[in-house]
């Protein structure tokens, strides 16, 4: 895990970038951990490029069960744009914090090409934190918290 700018405030409005994957998953876990509890909101957003589809409302459906954070809370946002981490940086704007999962790349790709996750976080102003699942094991980060 990996914090940007961390602050003391109560986070009441965390942004989750999201793909669909486990990196996906694990991240809007962190943000329900760090969410104020009775007031946070969780939003999660899809960026459509019209390269592939993902259904947001389902993959939000299939984590309710693990979460604390009331699905009402919880809200799906999609925006059709074809540059996504420019449209995450606008977005993250409205946020207290952004939540985003960062996924195995090998590091000869990361010399050549910055990650999607890395252009956000050189260009975020806010709070933000980087995570990466163990891909095939449950978080232990909810068993200890």
């Amino acid at each position: 895990m990996i914090f940007k700018n961390g602050r003391q405030d109560p986070v009441k409005r965390v942004l989750v970038p999201v793909s669909g994957g486990p990196h996906s998953a694990f991240a809007l876990e962190i943000a329900d951990i760090l969410v104020e509890e009775e007031i946070g909101e969780i939003v999660l957003l899809w960026i459509d490029t019209g390269k592939r589809r993902f259904d947001i409302a389902r993959f939000a459906d299939e984590q309710y069960h693990t979460m604390k954070t009331p699905p009402a809370r919880v809200v799906t946002k999609t925006v059709r744009s074809h540059d996504v981490s420019g449209s995450i940086i606008r977005e993250s704007a409205w946020y207290d914090l952004v939540v985003c999962g960062i996924s195995n790349r090998p590091r000869m790709f990361r010399a050549v090409r910055e990650t999607l996750p890395e252009s956000i976080a050189g260009s975020c102003g806010v709070p933000l934190v980087l995570v990466k699942a163990q891909t095939g094991v449950r978080s232990l980060i909810r068993k200890l918290v």
